[in-house]
């Protein structure tokens, strides 16, 4: 008959046989699950491993693609390096998308097209973060200003000012008052001048904005009197006498 092979010993057994029944329950409970804990860890230590590999990919991947709209942006040909952008914009990371509009927007204008640096503003605008929408936006007022439609830049101009910090309302309202004053519309250039002179520390000397803001309100009373004098005398709230044998 055949001898039963010996078995090995193993660690983990030769300490449960010396642990007693009467040692504490918390060590019975490790020895008796000693091999499961065992595992817990290594799964553990594989998934933090796996975890450090996947961020150093990812760091890596981000310096690449860094790297890569670096060597499109030194491109000197504007439209050869619009179409390099418009086709990294697909791959890149999401964090990059703001940078490659606005490079897209530049070689746009330096092409001269305008259709495309509209495009490229509108798509910074549509990504809703008040760093780039108001950038984007005064880009866009520009090309309309550009383009002889002062009303529309306008408006595009003011929208922009409830994203706008301190700062920002401060150089929006600048553009609003040249161009409000342009088209003769006083009363909107006067309330982006109050609306400067509101904020509470403007970063210099409201001494300007004052003088601007007086000169509009005799603008607007110039225009007002101007404008009674040129209603007609049946206009005027007074009637007209009447002539003898009426």
């Amino acid at each position: 008959m055949a001898a039963k092979p010996k078995q090995e010993p193993s660690f983990l057994g030769d300490i449960e046989k010396e642990v007693s029944a009467e040692a504490s329950p918390l060590l019975q409970f490790l020895v008796r699950h000693a091999r499961l804990i065992v595992l817990v860890i290594v799964f553990l230590a594989v998934i933090i491993a796996g975890y450090g590999i996947y961020k150093w990919r990812a760091g890596a991947s981000m310096k690449e693609a860094r790297n890569e709209l670096g060597m499109i942006s030194i491109t000197r040909d504007p439209a050869l390096r619009y179409q390099k952008l418009d086709a990294f914009l697909g791959a890149a990371p999401a964090q990059l998308r703001t940078p490659i509009l606005l490079d897209q927007a530049k070689a746009a204008l330096e092409m001269g097209d305008r259709a495309k640096a509209e495009q490229a503003w509108a798509a910074l605008q549509a990504e809703n973060k008040p760093e780039t929408a108001v950038l984007a936006g005064r880009g866009r007022a520009q090309l309309l200003l550009e383009d002889g439609k002062k009303a529309e830049a306008l408006a595009v101009l003011e929208g922009l000012l409830p994203q706008a910090g301190e700062q920002g309302r401060i150089v929006l309202n600048t553009q609003i008052v040249l161009v409000a004053e342009s088209m003769g519309d006083y009363q909107r250039a006067l309330k982006a001048c109050d609306d400067v002179l509101s904020i509470p520390q403007m970063g210099g000397s409201p001494v300007l904005w004052q003088q601007k803001a007086a000169d509009l309100r005799r603008k607007i009373a110039e225009t007002e009197k101007n404008k009674a004098a040129e209603k007609p005398a049946g206009q005027s709230g007074q009637a007209a006498p009447q002539t003898a044998g009426q």
